[in-house]
């Protein structure tokens, strides 16, 4: 008869029950209309229940949350600073041949283009 005067629990669509040793564990729906028959007491919010267990999960949560974003901080800052020192390794190797470097890339424009012309073109007048 002493389980059935422990607190009840109703959280997140289950029934819980606060036991004599201070676990709390998952009850029926019966079970949990039978303890309050019996004069359980029927609490509300279970986060009443878990007292200074809930704010040690909301503490620790909190610092996951922290430690998360200033991994994805840093990882942003080191790929913008790796862009930039790839940038200037290239810009440097490049800078003596800066006019051919230059051409180079207009011409392979030009080429580009032109292939995807004639390829477009192919392309609509075999599907006409």
């Amino acid at each position: 008869m002493g389980l059935l005067v422990l607190p009840v629990y109703y959280y997140a669509g289950k029934w819980f029950q606060e036991q004599a040793d201070g676990q709390i564990t998952e009850i029926s729906k019966e079970v949990a209309a039978r303890a309050i028959e019996a004069g359980a007491p029927y609490v509300e919010a279970l986060g009443e229940a878990l007292g200074e267990l809930g704010e040690d999960i909301g503490e620790a949560i909190g610092e996951l949350g922290d430690i998360t974003l200033s991994v994805i901080k840093g990882a942003g800052i080191a790929l913008v600073e790796g862009a930039s020192d790839t940038y200037g390794y290239v810009a440097r190797q490049v800078a003596p041949y800066r006019v051919e470097a230059v051409a180079v890339v207009w011409s392979m424009i030009i080429y580009g283009l032109t292939i995807s012309t004639i390829v477009n073109s192919i392309w609509k007048a075999t599907n006409e």
